[in-house]
Order: structure tokens, then sequence, then C-alpha cells
């Protein structure tokens, strides 16, 4: 799991959480430094839940798992709260190369605390495949490169 996790809906908030032992723990979590919901038994696993506003989520979260034997602790999880992105639809750019010419198309994607993953993709909507010719930068430009 990672130490940061990004959601933008109530379906992103997926906390896994999982023990085992004799006796069955019990699974409890805090965020913030504070009990957050109720002990469970089953599984610790936490998920959203609708009636609850997204930015309620935003926080430190950790696990126990605990039995009369002891208690395991999972990392502690950052939950970052975004709303979802607006994608504007892109107007078509036309764009002249000539033959032998490099070509670099720019991407402006949406701002975001998590990185975006970029794909570029034909009229046909086919993804173009990266080569030692077609790059595709971390700011998501794609650069045609003549041999």
């Amino acid at each position: 799991m990672p130490m940061s996790y990004t959601a933008f809906s109530q379906e992103d908030i997926y906390l896994p959480c999982e023990a085992s032992g004799n006796p069955t723990p019990t699974f409890r979590w805090v965020k913030d430094g504070e009990k957050f919901r109720s002990e469970r038994k089953e599984s610790g696993t936490l998920r959203g839940e609708d009636q609850e506003p997204l930015d309620s989520y935003e926080g430190y979260y950790r696990c126990y798992a605990s039995n009369t034997l002891g208690t395991a602790t999972t990392q502690t999880i950052q939950v970052i709260v975004e709303a979802r992105p607006v994608l504007l639809k892109q107007q078509e750019v036309h764009k002249r190369a000539h033959e032998g010419d490099s070509t670099i198309l720019s991407c402006n994607p949406p701002k975001s605390s998590t990185p975006p993953h970029i794909h570029w993709m034909d009229m046909n909507m086919v993804h173009i495949k990266q080569s030692d010719r077609v790059m595709v930068g971390l700011d998501g430009t794609c650069t045609f490169r003549t041999c």
C-alpha cells in the first residue's frame, strides 16, 4: 500500500487491513490520532461510504489488529481528497512537419497532486507505442524524432 493515496470519490476509499490469529483479531482504525468508526471482527478493510462527505476522509490513517496476544499495526497512510478532474474537450490541432524534422506535441493535463498517466493515441484511437523515435515526457509532451 502506498504511503499516500488520492481519492476523487467515495468509491476510491479502499484501505485494506487484514490479519489472522487465534484468538481472532479485532480491527480498529485511527484517523489523525482519533478513533475512526467502530471496531470490527471479520475484516479491517476500510471503504468509503456514500452518506459521508468525501472531504471528511482526508487525513492520516492507521489500522490496528488486536487480540489477547498482542497488536499489529499498518503503516500510516495519508488520504488526499481532490475534486474529480474536469477534462475539457480538446480542440483538434493540425501540425505540419517536413520530412526529416522532429515534431513535438504538447499536453496540458489538469492539475492534481497525483501525477497523471498520459497516453497518446492516433486518429483510430490506438495507443502510440513509445520507441527510440517516439517518446513521452513526464509532462506529457510527445516527441517524434527523426532517424
